[in-house]
């Protein structure tokens, strides 16, 4: 009884080990990631300060969901494909220029 308990404690589990499911994340997660490129040609267009400001918004969320779904999807080596790899990359950059912004923007609170 007590090896039976220690198996089950030990017993690695694996997010997302169904392949079906880690192709739909991967893909929800790339969506995702490119969801800031897209929404940049409504720039391009004159909309309200409110909508532009919702835009940001849904960007900003967008970012980091996508790059928590490519980690998550990136931790399981037997369904690690180029697409998470992208995915990853491509939100990574976009937090780094969302943290960029904002330090720029707190330095020139400060100093102004």
């Amino acid at each position: 009884m007590n090896n039976e308990v220690i198996k089950k404690t030990t017993e690695k589990r694996v997010f997302l080990s169904d392949k079906e499911q880690h192709q739909k994340i991967s893909k929800i997660a790339l969506i995702m990631s490119l969801i800031p490129i897209l929404s940049q040609f409504i720039a391009f267009f004159k909309v309200h300060y409110t909508v532009s400001h919702i835009f940001a918004i849904v960007n900003i969320l967008c970012i980091l969901c996508s790059f928590v779904l490519s980690i998550l999807c990136i931790k399981n080596r037997e369904n690690r494909n180029l697409m998470n790899i992208f995915s990853m990359i491509l939100s990574g950059l976009f937090m780094v220029i969302i943290v960029i912004i904002a330090f720029a923007v707190v330095v020139y609170a400060v100093k102004g």
